[in-house]
């Protein structure tokens, strides 16, 4: 591969990104609102193991059932605080990389 087709590469690459920014952006949106709903999700799953909790008189959250449960539960908002960061973290990258690229 030549240099001009190397630099004929980037050029379209580079001409998709900025042709594709808004979808790019709306694809890191609905990570971000499906992070959101998961997060949702997860708490009001703790409320209702809190409540069931409350109503066996403290044994579900200390039989191993419930622990594991609760283990499960912190795992899955790590992965999904973990993700939604990253999500964020890249629409910023991808929107001011594109924006400097248009100033060329």
């Amino acid at each position: 591969m030549g240099f001009g087709s190397l630099a004929n590469l980037i050029g379209k690459g580079i001409g998709f990104a900025v042709k594709n920014q808004g979808k790019i952006s709306k694809a890191f949106g609905a990570i971000n609102n499906a992070s959101k709903t998961f997060g949702q999700l997860s708490q009001s799953g703790r409320s209702f193991g809190s409540l069931a909790d409350k109503a066996s008189g403290g044994r579900l959250g200390q039989s191993k059932f419930g622990r594991s449960i609760e283990n499960l539960v912190d795992k899955a908002d790590t992965a999904n605080n973990k993700i939604a960061s990253v999500a964020r973290q890249g629409d910023g990258q991808v929107n001011e990389a594109i924006d400097r690229l248009k100033r060329y």
